[in-house]
């Protein structure tokens, strides 16, 4: 039964990463309120998966459970995907203007690490606990030094439009992506 749960989330994949993104017509109507919704839900999603990321690291947290392994990695991956939707709003928000965002984009879609930490969560979902040791290390390798830099850049610009274009201000100012453990041991490894 679990395994048929993941089964069912990973069959919607192909309809989720092949959707269309928004239209130019839909960036007249990206509201503050829009906004402020992407940045809360793609910081959450960055926390999900650092979340399962962090239980991941350590295998035993899941009892030997392959299955519950890979429903939790499929929600991860469902998460991540729906970092692309959070993406899209914002990405109509601010269009081309933003020198920081189009950088941050380039990071994520252009270098592709995006696509990296997607194809490995689902491998995870995928093969479970078998290939746990080694795609956990290169998400967080990946994450922790491309993609969340990036999405605190989405994030903190996304703050200032808001303020900005609507006025609008409140504690997300400090908005950026949840950290893994991990990243807090590459940093220090890196200094």
């Amino acid at each position: 039964m679990k395994s048929f749960a993941a089964i069912a989330i990973l069959s919607l994949l192909p309809t989720i990463t092949l959707a269309a993104p928004f239209t130019i017509e839909r960036r007249q109507q990206i509201s503050q309120s829009d906004i402020h919704n992407a940045i809360n839900k793609w910081a959450h999603d960055t926390s999900l998966v650092s979340g399962f990321l962090d239980k991941a690291a350590d295998p035993a947290n899941f009892n030997n459970d392959d299955d519950q392994f890979k429903i939790e990695a499929a929600s991860a991956l469902m998460s991540e995907l729906d970092e692309k939707k959070q993406k899209a709003i914002l990405d109509e928000a601010f269009g081309t203007s933003n020198p920081l965002v189009n950088q941050a984009n380039q990071t994520l879609i252009g270098q592709g690490t995006f696509q990296t930490v997607v194809n490995l969560l689902t491998e995870l979902a995928n093969t479970g606990l078998t290939a746990v040791a080694t795609d956990v290390t290169e998400i967080n390798e990946d994450r922790c030094t491309f993609v969340l830099p990036a999405i605190d850049t989405y994030l903190q610009q996304a703050v200032l439009l808001e303020q900005s274009e609507f006025g609008f201000s409140d504690a997300t100012a400090d908005a950026g992506a949840a950290r893994t453990e991990a990243c807090a041991l590459l940093a220090a490894s890196a200094n």
